[in-house]
C-alpha cells in the first residue's frame, strides 16, 4: 500500500563465466549461478567454506555500469548465506561493496544490496557457507544478479 517501486535494469549476466576457487558438486556447479532460477533447488552446491572462505567471480565480459547486487540463496526459514560482494575493474583488485556475515533479523531467499553507481568488469561474493543448514561449510547460492536500477 503506497510503495512506490524503482525501475531497475537487470544487467546481461545471464550465462556469464563464473569461476571459484572450490570443489563444486557435479549436479550443482557454477553455471547454476547466472542461469536465471532462482528457485530452492537451483542452487550452487560449493565447499568447503571453512576454514577459508570460497570466491566466487563472475565476469560481466566488459566494464558495466552498476549499482545493486542481488544474491539469491537457499532458504528454509532459517538458513542464511554469510557472505561479502566485491567488485573489481581488472580481476585482481577487489573492493568491498556489502556484505552479510550474521543471521538477518528476517532471513529471507533474496537480497539487495545497493551501493554507489560504478562501473566494473567483476563482480565476486566471498561466502563462509549457508548458516543453520546441515553443513555450514556448504554454500548454496541461486543465482546472482546485477543491477542498474
Amino acid at each position: 500500500v503506497g510503495i512506490r517501486r524503482q525501475r531497475q535494469m537487470c544487467i546481461r549476466d545471464r550465462g556469464k563465466p563464473v569461476v571459484s576457487n572450490v570443489t563444486e558438486g557435479p549436479l550443482f556447479s557454477l553455471a547454476r549461478l547466472t542461469d536465471g532460477g532462482t528457485g530452492n533447488l537451483d542452487y550452487f552446491l560449493g565447499y568447503p567454506a571453512e576454514p577459508h572462505p570460497i570466491q566466487i567471480t563472475l565476469d560481466l565480459g566488459e566494464a558495466t555500469t552498476f549499482n545493486r547486487v542481488t544474491l539469491h540463496t537457499f532458504f528454509n526459514g532459517r538458513a542464511y548465506e554469510s557472505y561479502e560482494v566485491q567488485v573489481s575493474d581488472d580481476g585482481k583488485v577487489f573492493e568491498t561493496v556489502a556484505n552479510r556475515y550474521e543471521k538477518p533479523e528476517k532471513a529471507a531467499a533474496d537480497v539487495a544490496h545497493d551501493f554507489e553507481t560504478r562501473d566494473a568488469r567483476y563482480v565476486r561474493v566471498v561466502t563462509r557457507g549457508c548458516k543453520e543448514n546441515v553443513f555450514d561449510s556448504f554454500s548454496r547460492i541461486t543465482e546472482i544478479q546485477v543491477f542498474n536500477k
